[in-house]
């Protein structure tokens, strides 16, 4: 019985391991997804900020062709930079881009959503975040150029947000060219592909579970199947019969007209079968007397591989003949095995019924005694 107990807890305990097994996968799953978020924004990022490099070089380009017009004489310095105004201040792009231009001293040139503070100093005007971004502007213009965080409204819009500007010095007229991006719009393309990496990961999971659920349960079913079968003969096992005889007693103890047989069966000779035509074929043997018991129990009848060539058949039955029967036909259907080798298989066969409150072990004691008793008798026959 400890055995049985180990088994049963050793069953058990494999869901809780699939729990942790399912907890990793989640785990690690976790992990990937943030380090993969963290590339993609690493990336994202660098991506937008090549863009704006891009968009800048093409906003200084304009400066240029119209600084090169004036150097041709074909426009006067005033003419070339109202040109250069007018069409940066048309150069929209995205939901939310735009260039402006700021001299040196810090006087905003441009601003096409500013109009404000276009010709006015900038360089005392101060973020949401209490930073004075265009004395920063002028600062980096005059290194050489780079990106500037700051906050500033989007367009038609009083609330300041964060944003990245890349800015640009034109040397020949002293002014500064910047376009940039808002980090929210950023921050928004890189919550979309979160949301379809955890779509993906979701689905990816969830397919992942439901073939571990299914490929657990069929484990599961295995293992109960190798718990209660016999896998030579299809059979219940010994383990089975403890488990099940405790309800087929209180079914007796309640339903007291009825009678509870034990039929102990065993093959005769079984030995001079091993070692005439060896192991194999005792297994063969074995699984065909199984087969034939299967055959001839009744609906509710329990055949159980006892050991070895043993075997037992449990039933509840109106009367004492039913028993008889059952064991009559089972000995029937083995003696008319059709065998290859030169052998008279037969089976002796002892049955017990068991008595008002007795334990179970006791009747089953009885059936092997009445067993032993028919092998006396010759084999080949039954005792009860």
């Amino acid at each position: 019985m400890l055995n049985k107990t180990n088994e049963t807890l050793n069953t058990f305990s494999i869901k809780p391991k699939l729990i942790i097994l399912t907890s990793i996968s989640m785990i690690g799953m976790a992990i990937i997804f943030v380090l993969f978020l963290n590339s993609i924004t690493k990336s994202l990022y660098a991506e937008r900020e090549m863009h704006i490099e891009k968009l800048l070089d093409t906003g200084y380009n304009i400066l240029d062709h119209f600084y090169t017009l004036q150097q041709e004489n074909k426009l006067t310095q005033e003419e070339a930079q109202a040109l250069v105004v007018n069409t940066l201040k048309s150069a929209k792009y995205g939901p939310n881009g735009y260039f402006w231009i700021i001299d040196t001293k810090g006087v905003i040139i441009m601003h096409p959503y500013a109009q404000e503070i276009v010709g006015k100093s900038a360089l005392s005007i101060k973020d949401s975040n209490g930073g004075y971004m265009f004395v920063d502007f002028v600062e980096k213009a005059k290194a050489g150029g780079g990106f500037v965080e700051y906050y500033w409204p989007k367009p038609n819009s009083d609330i300041s947000y964060k944003k990245i500007s890349n800015i640009s010095l034109f040397n020949q007229w002293g002014w500064s060219i910047g376009t940039g991006i808002y980090v929210d719009d950023i921050e928004k393309d890189i919550e979309s592909i979160a949301y379809k990496i955890i779509s993906i990961i979701t689905i990816i999971f969830i397919i992942i579970s439901l073939i571990s659920i299914y490929m657990s349960n069929k484990f599961l079913r295995q293992m109960s199947d190798l718990a209660m079968y016999d896998p030579l003969t299809s059979l219940y096992n010994r383990r089975y019969m403890y488990q099940e005889t405790s309800a087929l007693v209180s079914n007796h103890d309640r339903y007291g007209e009825k009678y509870l047989a034990v039929i102990f069966l065993d093959i005769d000779l079984f030995k001079n079968i091993n070692d005439t035509y060896g192991h194999s074929y005792g297994d063969k043997v074995i699984s065909f007397v199984g087969e034939s018991i299967l055959k001839s129990i009744r609906a509710g009848d329990i055949a159980i591989r006892y050991g070895g060539e043993e075997f037992l058949v449990i039933m509840l039955c109106n009367n004492k003949d039913e028993a008889l029967d059952v064991a009559t036909r089972i000995r029937d259907n083995v003696s008319q095995m059709d065998t290859d080798k030169d052998i008279s298989l037969t089976l002796s066969a002892g049955i017990a019924f068991r008595d008002t409150d007795e334990k179970f072990e006791k009747v089953i004691e009885r059936a092997d005694s009445k067993l032993y008793k028919a092998k006396e008798a010759g084999r080949d026959c039954i005792k009860y």
